[in-house]
């Protein structure tokens, strides 16, 4: 098993950072351009970026309906990211839209 704050020997594998959002459809529009803002920012630190609605039949999402998954090349350059000052700057505008008990933030090692 792999952690991000033991990242012994893994630190060359490529991370997935998942955020998903339990986000009010009025103010989709407006999480839409922050994390356009995020996928930029994510440009700089070579890390592929994707986002999406929730588009399952199965159900199971409990309510979490929009999401993004940015792939990393190792966990230092996400730690980077998340410390980064524009980061930081994004994060507080989403957390103005967005609870933080509907964010969910998941890191894995491929």
């Amino acid at each position: 098993m792999h952690s991000l704050n033991n990242p012994t020997n893994s630190s060359h594998l490529p991370l997935n950072h998942i955020v998903l959002f339990k986000v009010d459809p009025i103010q989709l529009n407006t999480l839409k351009k922050h994390l356009k803002d995020l996928a930029t920012l994510a440009a700089e630190f070579k890390a592929e970026f994707r986002h999406g609605p929730y588009q399952s039949d199965e159900g199971l999402n409990q309510g979490y309906n929009y999401g993004f998954i940015m792939k990393f090349l190792g966990i230092n350059a996400c730690k980077d990211y998340l410390a980064h000052p524009t980061h930081e700057a994004i994060k507080a505008k989403i957390l103005e839209i967005v609870e933080l008990r509907n964010i969910l933030a998941f890191d894995f090692l491929d």
